[in-house]
């Protein structure tokens, strides 16, 4: 959201030294300076190259280790993995999994959440289906995070919060013809 409100001109990232985005009337796109005669390197352009991707591609070519792990914000994070999951995903599961993610309002740097930061958040969720369900998207979320900017996720180890359990009961035939003749009367045509 940041750098999609960003006005025309050139910035730099605090965090990573000589990578930076040029704002131009149409385009934003992403940059390094390097080399003894400073010279601009084009990474790729915003959206179609997310924030996080684009600071990995910079530290590459700024000749860091690929061991180093950029220090970023869980917000920042969040963001990138939502940015990637929204191509991949149908409407409605991207709307779900953002739902989800909401049960973990971390603040402050990624790399500072702890197992027990996220313990705390699944066992905060009351319905038992929900903190399943939670659990499973955050952990998604951790994972995508290794090794883009964690050595290792804080999901590890934790176990889905509850058991499943196995519905009650099925549906009887006539039960199942009372759902289909009411949609059809609803829909007010016969249902293929």
């Amino acid at each position: 959201m940041t750098v999609r409100a960003l006005p025309p001109g050139v910035f730099y990232d605090q965090g990573t030294p000589a990578f930076g985005v040029r704002v131009g009337k149409h385009r934003r796109t992403w940059f390094v300076v390097r080399g003894e005669k400073r010279l601009r390197t084009t990474i790729g352009h915003y959206p179609a190259l997310p924030l996080a991707e684009a600071r990995r591609k910079a530290l590459g070519l700024l000749g860091a280790a690929a061991s180093v792990h950029i220090s970023i914000s869980y917000q920042d994070a969040l963001q990138s993995f939502l940015e990637a999951k929204e191509k991949q995903l149908r409407p409605r599961s991207f709307a779900e999994l953002k739902r989800t993610l909401k049960h973990f309002p971390f603040k402050g740097r990624l790399d500072k959440i702890s197992h027990h930061d996220v313990a705390v958040a699944v066992e905060a969720i009351e319905a038992p289906s929900e903190g399943n369900h939670a659990f499973k998207d955050v952990r998604t979320f951790f994972n995508w995070c290794v090794p883009r900017y964690l050595k290792y996720s804080p999901c590890t180890g934790l176990k889905m919060p509850n058991k499943a359990s196995s519905r009650s009961r099925v549906l009887t035939d006539a039960e199942l013809k009372a759902v289909w003749t009411a949609a059809e009367q609803i829909d007010g045509h016969l249902v293929q």
